[in-house]
């Protein structure tokens, strides 16, 4: 890749207190073998943060820095750029919740957390209203039946680039493209893709997502990316492997695992 392209993993999380370390260096790796370049920026991730976690406060506080980073503000209270050295990964603030109908719903590029249980319709107006990015991200059986369609009714009925679409690892490589990916299509909505990590699984940011077009500007990375999504004539091309049949197994085990004990 040359330094025309900017990679961009747009579902990150770090579940536990002092992850963020661990997840800079897995998306320094990640981004170096995506877009290899001496120096600068070298992606960018957008926290989807869960009720409870706090790793976008953790990083922006005084000495908050994980070993061998340090953190610097940008011009926007809702972004960081970590540094190691001469590389540099710009970090975004964000949230997941969950609408009324049962729809993970991502605001990206906000420091004000929508409250859970709300129509999706009223969260994504909400995000907008903060000049963030609301997302509606794929998951494994979270896209069937009547949430599948409500998922479709909102890409067809809202104005474009109102709420775009999400894409993840966790999807294996023999479940087809979701029908809905090729509605946005249509309407010039970009699908964002994002790692979007289980509870309990090693760090994994950068290795799934979406290269942008041209640099960020690392001064005020949301309004740059959200710029470029807002034009219809950008794509974002996914990058990245799709969950292997055995991985994907694996991960749907870990995840009831927990849920019958009790955690997310």
């Amino acid at each position: 890749m040359s330094g025309s392209v900017t990679p961009v993993d747009w579902h990150v999380h770090a579940h536990r207190p002092g992850e963020m370390g661990a997840v800079l260096d897995s998306a320094a790796a990640a981004f170096a073998r995506v877009n290899p370049r001496p120096a600068g920026v070298l992606g960018v991730l957008m926290l989807t943060e869960m009720p409870g976690a706090t790793a976008f406060a953790e990083l922006a506080a005084p000495g908050g820095e994980p070993a061998g980073w340090s953190v610097r503000a940008t011009e926007e209270d809702v972004s960081v750029v970590a540094s190691r050295g001469s590389d540099e990964i710009v970090v975004i603030g964000g949230f997941q919740v969950t609408s009324a109908e049962r729809l993970e719903v991502l605001a990206l590029g906000t420091r004000v957390r929508p409250e859970d249980g709300q129509p999706a319709e009223r969260v994504i107006a909400e995000v907008a209203g903060h000049g963030a990015l609301a997302v509606l991200p794929w998951g494994v059986g979270k896209w069937l039946g009547a949430r599948g369609a409500a998922v479709a009714d909102l890409v067809k009925r809202l104005p474009p680039r109102a709420v775009f679409l999400g894409d993840n690892a966790a999807r294996p490589v023999f479940w087809p493209e979701p029908a809905v990916f090729r509605v946005a299509a249509e309407q010039g909505i970009a699908v964002l893709p994002g790692t979007d990590t289980l509870p309990g699984a090693p760090p994994a940011a950068g290795a799934f997502g979406g290269l942008v077009p041209g640099a960020v500007d690392p001064r005020r990375p949301r309004e740059a990316l959200r710029r470029v999504l807002m034009d219809p004539a950008v794509s974002v091309t996914p990058y990245g492997s799709l969950a292997s049949p055995l991985g994907f197994v694996r991960d749907q085990a870990m995840l009831r695992l927990r849920r019958l004990g009790g955690r997310r």
